[in-house]
This record gives structure tokens, C-alpha cells and sequence, in this order.
């Protein structure tokens, strides 16, 4: 604005200058305006605003200065207080659904897959205090996630933590349970997946990432018991009568078979703990892959000693020990490594493989050899006995598989072995 400016009338607001009216005279013309002046110590105004009547012009009125004036001063403050009324809503609205995405927690997809990792907190804390977690069941329970629990949550567009409620949980696994029976699969897959969800929700709880674990109340489905299915003697006859491309595999199983090791025992088995010269065997530790790979202690850490070695497997353990391409190993199936005895995977195929060979009934795993140990030495030396060579936790567990108790006599242990194990193809 330019031209002579005269003030006219300064007009306060308890007790602060509210504007200045101004009167300006440029080239014969007379306007009026309206000045907010600056706060002290500057001088001049923020801004200049010229009146103008209700049809856009000028005026050159005083009093209808004034009037226009305070008319715009009015309306301002309106403006303003609806601005501000308006800001205030919109960050109020910004904290809710802030509140809100909090109150959910974090995205569900990523805390679960990345929960089910070996770099986790979870898992590491768990291998920190000494706890057995295998890389297996980490990869096996992220693909539970992933393949039974994942595809429902985005059909329901249920995307945080904190969506996921005791109602739609238990949506979730009744919807699982009827399809996996559509399917005629075994109810265990929908324990399995409310397991691999339960874990990460429970341990989320107890970090105080939510406030409660919303599938505590949804419980497992009713399973059909599973039938044992150990190997028979006639079986093992047929197991072992033929040529398996892993002989470190086969030899390992036989091991299992006649002494009844578990496969974490038989695969960290070590020389030093082997006597050839006496037929005889210590179980002092297990293997176990997981991220701290190495050995650890058996099984509720109970060292099992004086197991007995079939007079037949000796010979071939010495071939074994002679021809190895890793002499100086310490384990006594060495498989690809002298570091690491022989992996679960290359006994679980070769088990698979040798079995199919074989003609055998398909629900055997490496874990049969010891069921069916304990089932065919029950009658020569008794429940109290095998429970002992097994290293049951008791004696209860000895007779899901056995029955009536005889003798417990450490030469009848050595003669029944010897018997069952007599005349096998090595």
C-alpha cells in the first residue's frame, strides 16, 4: 500500500493496541485500512488490510470504516478460532489413531515371521539359557505360520497384534479344524499351527508387547491317539538284509536297533566313550542341531553306562573306525565332516529310503528302533531292566511299550541283545 497514510484511531483491547485505522490518500483518492501494528520494539505493521464495502470497492467513509473495521476483526477472530478449533480436532484425531495403532501392537506378520527366526530374541534366549531349539523346528513351526495361520489373517484383515481377540482365534482354529478334516489330514496339524501361534503371542506377553495372550483360552483339538508302530524283528531282518548307498546311516540305525540309543545319543556318540574290546558303550551326551551346535547333555541329563554293543556290530564298528576318511574324528558316524557327526536329514532319508527298499509299511521313523528294542527285549529281562538300558524317565514310560516283568540280570541284557541281533547282514 503506498500513498500519504494518516492514522486516524488507534483501538485498544485490554489495554493492547487491537488495530489502527488508517486513512490513506493516493493520487486524489481516499481509502481506508485497518493496520495490525508489530509488538514493540519494532515499528510499522504485520499487515495492512484495506476495507472494502460488500460489492468489493473502497470506501471513503469514516464511520462506515469503523463498522467494516470491526466487522473484519470479528470475522477474523471467527476465522482464526475456527482454525484453531479445527487444528485441534485434526492432532486430536492424529493421537487417537496413533492410540489406536499402539493399542494394536505391532504389524502381526512381521513380529510372527521374525519371531520364528534363529537370530530372534526369542530363540537366542532360549539357546542362551542352555534350552534345546533346533533350527528344524524354528524353519518347521515359521512354515506352520505361514502356510495355516497367515492366508486367515489377511482374508480378515486382521494386521496387528492387538486385533487378534479370543473370538477370532478361536474362528481361526475352528475353521482349520474343518478343513483339515475336509481334507482327511490328522487333527495334530491344527494343534501344531495353534502351537507355532501360541509360543510367539505367549512370550509377547510376557515381554509386555499386549496385555494377555488371547489363544490361552482357545484350547487343542481332541487328536486321535497314535498307534507305535516299532520294528519288528522280522522287519529289521529285511531293514538290514540289503544294501543301503549310506552305510555311516545303516550302521548307525543297527546301533540304535540293538542297544535301543535315541538318534540324538547315536549321533553324538564318540570314541571315547565306545570299548570295542569289552562290548560295551557310555551315553554321556547327545548331539543337537540347533544354533549352538555341539554336544550337551542326554536326555534329562542321566548318563547311561555300560550299554551293551551286539557281539555281531563290533567288527563292523572297527571296519568303520579303520576305513573312515576321517580318522582323526571324534564322533563315531562321521558323515561329510570330521567336525559333525552324520546330520538328521541324511538318516531320515535314508531311513526313508531303505524302508521303502525293503517293502516296509510306511510310519517308521528313527525313534522305532527303540520302540521296537523295548517291545522285543521285554521278555528275556524285564520292564525294570530295559527301563534302565532306555534311560526311561520311569518305568511307566517303559510299559507303553512293554508288559510283564522278569528277570533284571546284566548277563541276560548281554545274551538277549546278542540273540536279536544274531545273524543280521552287516
Amino acid at each position: 500500500m503506498s500513498g500519504k497514510m494518516i492514522l486516524l484511531d488507534l483501538v485498544y483491547n485490554n489495554s493492547m493496541i487491537k488495530y489502527h485505522l488508517v486513512k490513506n490518500i493516493y493520487k486524489g483518492q481516499t481509502r481506508y485500512a485497518i493496520g495490525f501494528p508489530r509488538p514493540k520494539p519494532q515499528t510499522g505493521y504485520d499487515e495492512i488490510t484495506i476495507l472494502r464495502d460488500g460489492k468489493g470497492r473502497t470506501t471513503d467513509s469514516r464511520e462506515k470504516a469503523r463498522m467494516l473495521a470491526e466487522r473484519f476483526i470479528v470475522d477474523r477472530e471467527k476465522a482464526e478460532k475456527s482454525a484453531r478449533i479445527k487444528a485441534k480436532k485434526e492432532a486430536e484425531e492424529a493421537e487417537r489413531i496413533k492410540a489406536e495403532e499402539e493399542a494394536k501392537g505391532e504389524n502381526l506378520e512381521t513380529f510372527l515371521l521374525g519371531f520364528w527366526k534363529m537370530s530372534s530374541e526369542y530363540v537366542v534366549g532360549k539357546i542362551a539359557e542352555g534350552r534345546s531349539i533346533t533350527e528344524a523346528y524354528v524353519l518347521q513351526s515359521r512354515n506352520t505360520v505361514k502356510r495355516y495361520f497367515l492366508p486367515w489373517a489377511r482374508r480378515n484383515e486382521i494386521t496387528r497384534i492387538g486385533q487378534l481377540t479370543r473370538l477370532n482365534l478361536l474362528q481361526w482354529r475352528n475353521e482349520l479344524f474343518l478343513e483339515i478334516q475336509k481334507k482327511g489330514l490328522a487333527a495334530s496339524r491344527v494343534n501344531a499351527a495353534r502351537l507355532a501361534l501360541h509360543v510367539p503371542l505367549q512370550w509377547a506377553f510376557e515381554m509386555e508387547k499386549i496385555q494377555s495372550n488371547p489363544l490361552a483360552a482357545v484350547h487343542k483339538v481332541k487328536e486321535e491317539p497314535k498307534e507305535r508302530l516299532p520294528f519288528e524283528r522280522d522287519e529289521l531282518e529285511k531293514l538290514f538284509g540289503i544294501e543301503w548307498p549310506n552305510a555311516t546311516a545303516k550302521l548307525a540305525f543297527m546301533l540304535m536297533a540293538y542297544t535301543g540309543l535315541r538318534v540324538g545319543e547315536a549321533t553324538g556318540l564318540t570314541w571315547d566313550h565306545v570299548n570295542l574290546d569289552e562290548g560295551r558303550l557310555d551315553v554321556v551326551q547327545q548331539w543337537q542341531e540347533s544354533l549352538n551346535k555341539g554336544l550337551c547333555k542326554p536326555k534329562w541329563g542321566t548318563v547311561r553306562e555300560d550299554v551293551t554293543i551286539p557281539d555281531d556290530l563290533i567288527p563292523a564298528l572297527r571296519r568303520l573306525r579303520s576305513s573312515s576318511p576321517f580318522p582323526f574324528s571324534q564322533f563315531v558316524f562321521a558323515d561329510k565332516s570330521p567336525k559333525l557327526p552324520i546330520l538328521r536329514a541324511a538318516l531320515s532319508k535314508a531311513l526313508k529310503d531303505a524302508t521303502k527298499a525293503a517293502g516296509i509299511a510306511e510310519g517308521r521313523t528313527a525313534h522305532s528302533f527303540r520302540h521296537g528294542f523295548a517291545t522285543m527285549m521285554r521278555e528275556e529281562v524285564g520292564e525294570e531292566r530295559v527301563s534302565h538300558e532306555l534311560n526311561h524317565k520311569s518305568i511307566e514310560t517303559t510299559k507303553i511299550y512293554t508288559s510283564k516283568a522278569t528277570a533284571d540280570d546284566k548277563a541276560k541284557i548281554r545274551k538277549a541283545v546278542n540273540a536279536l541281533a544274531n545273524g543280521i547282514a552287516i
